[in-house]
């Protein structure tokens, strides 16, 4: 990252009788401007729009479902914490569609 006063010598930014503070400006690099090329397009915006539609039932499943801290010493312990949250979550999800559906 280039900055203003590595670009301009700093006795041309500042003075005795300067009014003004100096201040730097970052310079993107390639890989910056490349992503910001690729956050405007189609492809970028489809997953983000399906990556915010999952991120709720994430934080459902961290939040109240305790996925936020591992139980368990081990994976196995930890894979059956995941199954048993996701199943938690899907039971309560029919439960609710069939009240739903006998009202």
């Amino acid at each position: 990252m280039q900055l203003i006063h590595d670009l301009v010598p700093f006795d041309h930014i500042v003075g005795d009788e300067a009014k003004s503070k100096p201040y730097s400006v970052s310079l993107k690099s390639r890989e910056h401007s490349d992503q910001l090329d690729y956050e405007q397009t189609d492809d970028f915006k489809d997953h983000h729009r399906k990556r915010f539609a999952i991120e709720a039932k994430n934080s459902q499943l961290k939040n109240p479902h305790g996925l936020a801290r591992n139980k368990t010493p081990d994976l196995k312990g930890m894979t059956l914490q995941v199954v048993m949250a996701i199943v938690a979550v899907n039971l309560r999800r029919i439960i609710t569609l069939r009240e739903e559906k006998t009202d």
